[in-house]
C-alpha cells in the first residue's frame, strides 16, 4: 500500500500536523495553527483521504470561532454534519464544536445559518479557504 503522496508526505504525518495545530490553537497561535490545518487538508486532497480533509475543516472552523467569526464557524460545522466520517475522533470533534457554537449564538442566528447552508458541501467549504 502506497501511503506516501507525490510530495513524500505520509498519512501519519498529517495526523501529527492535526495534533500540532490543535496545540497551537490552544495557545491561541491561530495563524500557525491555520497553516498546519491547511497542510492537512492538502495532504488529504492529494492522498484522497476524506477524514483528513474533514478534520482539517473542523479545526479551521474552530479557529474562526476563536477569531469571533462565530457565524462562519457555525456554517462550516453545519455543512460538515451532513457528511459521515469513519474517523470517530474527527466526527466527535465536529459535534462538540457544533454544540459549542449553538450555545454561543442566538436561536435566530442558528436558524439563519441553517438556511444559508442547506445546499452547502465540502467542496464549497474548500472553495472558501482557497
Amino acid at each position: 500500500i502506497d501511503l506516501l503522496s507525490e510530495f513524500g508526505e505520509s498519512h501519519d504525518l498529517a495526523l501529527g500536523l492535526i495534533y500540532l495545530g490543535k496545540c497551537l490553537t490552544a495557545r491561541l497561535e491561530t495563524e500557525a495553527a491555520r497553516r498546519k490545518f491547511l497542510q492537512v487538508i492538502q495532504i488529504g486532497k492529494s492522498l484522497n483521504i476524506f477524514h483528513l480533509i474533514y478534520w482539517g475543516l473542523v479545526n479551521l472552523a474552530r479557529i474562526y470561532m476563536i477569531e469571533t467569526q462565530t457565524e462562519k464557524a457555525l456554517e462550516m460545522a453545519l455543512v460538515l454534519q451532513k457528511y459521515p466520517v469513519e474517523f470517530k475522533i474527527a466526527q466527535d470533534d465536529s459535534y462538540c464544536l457544533l454544540v459549542e457554537l449553538q450555545d454561543r449564538l442566538s436561536p435566530h442566528q442558528v436558524d439563519a445559518a441553517l438556511d444559508r447552508t442547506r445546499d452547502g458541501s465540502i467542496e464549497s467549504l474548500l472553495d472558501l479557504i482557497e
